[in-house]
């Protein structure tokens, strides 16, 4: 397997992603300090004690999953009309088809660098969303567990 270690930017092995250069160290008996947010319900009860960077990262998955969501839907109405339903005669497999398929294209985009014509990263990873929530649903639903 070759990987495009010499391009600018790039990692000559995805093992690298993992590596720390320096060991990250905090002070002897002291505590890193976060701000934690507690979240209430309409009673006043705490349903969730988080830190703050939880909550930011929570707030960002809910925006990036309902975005998902309406581009699931518009792209859907397309294969609707044309009689097709991305996947959805062929039941989990079907939907492993259309992740594997976009794969390809997600991996010389981000990986090799490579300028993409149409969809770009961004609404592949959008629309992988969507295809992963459907697969899931197949496996609940088809007992595959």
């Amino acid at each position: 397997m070759s990987y495009p270690g010499d391009m600018p930017g790039r990692f000559a092995d995805p093992m690298d992603l993992f590596k720390v250069s320096e060991p990250m160290e905090f002070p002897a008996n002291q505590p890193r300090k976060v701000k934690r947010v507690k979240v209430v319900d309409g009673r006043g009860q705490v349903v969730k004690d988080l830190d703050e960077a939880e909550l930011e990262e929570r707030g960002a998955l809910a925006a990036i999953f309902e975005e998902a969501q309406e581009l699931h839907f518009r792209k859907r109405q397309d294969y609707v009309r044309s009689g097709k339903d991305g996947g959805d005669d062929l039941g989990a497999a079907g939907q492993y088809a259309e992740l594997h398929r976009k794969d390809g294209k997600l991996r010389r985009a981000l990986w090799e660098g490579e300028e993409l014509i149409g969809e770009q990263p961004r609404e592949i990873l959008l629309d992988m969303i969507g295809h992963a929530v459907k697969a899931i649903r197949y496996i609940d639903t088809e007992n595959l567990r």
